[in-house]
């Protein structure tokens, strides 16, 4: 945002020192600057609420805990990361080994393949411990259909729900 200031001619007469600004012309014209710039704020503010449609990590997290994957395990963390990544380049859905995985175990410092394994993990634990309801909510047809879904389809199907809430 620019910063605004006083009219050209304002200014002139202001630093020239010929009096023809008033003290409360220029007192004036500071406070509708101030008007302005309150304005311009609000609506960046506003605008940068309704344009931030990435989930945050609380409400990933949120997610997580009602579907009913405890935060103790592993997978836990990695499915969270493994939405995150989805939400800023949704191509790695199409190669979870080899795009996904890695990206997860990079950022947190583990192979590919505990990554794997512990997301199938916390899957497994969700639909055995879980809340099969919200976990219905969240996975839709999918879920009633086949049973319990692979890594892929349930992280999808997490990002997919995380997408249609923002939305409402």
């Amino acid at each position: 945002m620019s910063r605004l200031t006083l009219p050209k001619h304002l200014r002139d007469q202001y630093a020239n020192g010929y009096g023809k600004a008033t003290t409360a012309q220029i007192n004036a014209w500071h406070n509708k600057l101030a008007q302005i710039e309150d304005a311009e704020e609000a609506t960046e503010v506003q605008q940068n609420s309704v344009t931030s449609t990435k989930p945050t990590y609380v409400q990933v997290t949120q997610l997580l805990r009602d579907i009913g994957i405890p935060a103790s395990i592993k997978g836990y963390a990695f499915i969270r990361e493994a939405i995150m990544l989805c939400e800023e380049d949704r191509g790695v859905l199409d190669s979870v080994t080899k795009d996904l995985y890695p990206k997860v175990a990079n950022k947190c410092e583990t192979t590919p393949s505990r990554v794997e394994r512990a997301i199938r993990h916390a899957i497994h634990v969700a639909y055995s411990r879980g809340d099969i309801n919200a976990i219905a909510k969240v996975c839709g047809k999918a879920l009633s259909v086949r049973g319990k879904l692979t890594n892929s389809e349930f992280i999808a199907a997490l990002v997919d729900y995380m997408g249609m809430e923002r939305m409402m």
